[in-house]
């Protein structure tokens, strides 16, 4: 395998472990992101750079920020009726 196809398997391994790690691991609303420029040295004189910037949002917020709700005015003996709509 050549070093370029190592230096895209590595920094894509690299990557999503970050990524996986901060979903697991922190607890965020709506997103999060990774910023991060890691160096690889090889033999004290090959250097390859891994660039991390990755952006990952909650869907669940994303689904729950659009919905809307409306209350039922209407008399329903003691409960009051709350409808759910998408925006």
């Amino acid at each position: 395998m050549a070093l370029d196809d190592v230096k895209v398997k590595i920094s894509s391994f690299l990557t999503e472990a970050v990524v996986e790690i901060c979903k697991s691991s922190l607890s965020y609303r709506s997103q999060f992101s990774v910023e991060g420029l890691l160096g690889v040295t090889l033999d004290n004189d090959k250097v390859f750079l891994i660039n991390i910037n990755e952006t990952v949002k909650n869907r669940l917020a994303d689904i729950l920020g659009s919905l809307s709700f409306r209350e039922d005015t209407r008399e329903h003996g003691r409960r009051t009726r709350y409808f759910y709509c998408f925006s």
